[in-house]
């Protein structure tokens, strides 16, 4: 699971970077998860590192994020 949380943080340090998602709770609010569920993932939480979040990610984002990255380990971004 320490992949999975080395790769969320990846995403969320795109998404503040380049697509103007500035707080924990920007994220929560677009995939429509809480701010503390996001936390949570983000600092390491088993529980919250999900295919479903993932997934989630990838269906905000999809012209950004690869699915298969999230899980695996190839190219993180789609394009």
């Amino acid at each position: 699971m320490v992949e999975r949380q080395r790769r969320l943080l990846e995403v969320y340090a795109h998404l503040h970077d380049h697509r103007g998602v500035h707080t924990q709770k920007d994220l929560a609010h677009i995939l429509r998860y809480s701010r503390v569920y996001i936390s949570s993932a983000l600092n390491g939480n088993e529980k919250n590192l999900t295919d479903k979040l993932f997934k989630s990610i990838c269906e905000a984002f999809p012209e950004t994020f690869n699915l298969n990255y999230l899980w695996q380990n190839s190219n993180p971004w789609s394009l």
